[in-house]
């Protein structure tokens, strides 16, 4: 298990919010979601979660040596709310809602 990551500040309390409140958060502000999308593509240091468009959906993972750990999602929201869970070490968000 990886160690919590820093994340940067959003409308909401990422770490007190449930997973709903996350979802329901994303799913109203995807200018949050692009935000911690555009974080994550500016990381410059391994290992990691990241968060990564690709076709059809977007990755969440952990990237050290290679990709692991990794959950696709076809929804933005739903993946930033597994990015910012796996980040804080809160569990993985595995369904798309």
């Amino acid at each position: 298990m990886h160690r919590p990551q820093s994340l940067p500040s959003l409308g909401i309390d990422l770490s007190e919010s449930s997973e709903v409140q996350l979802l329901t958060y994303f799913r109203e502000h995807t200018d949050e979601c692009h935000r911690l999308l555009n974080y994550s593509d500016d990381k410059r240091f391994t290992p990691t979660t990241y968060f990564d468009e690709v076709d059809g959906g977007y990755d969440v993972g952990w990237f050290g040596e290679n990709r692991e750990d990794v959950i696709f999602h076809q929804s933005l929201n739903a993946a930033a709310t597994d990015f910012v869970l796996f980040s804080l070490c809160r569990g993985r968000f595995r369904q798309d809602r």
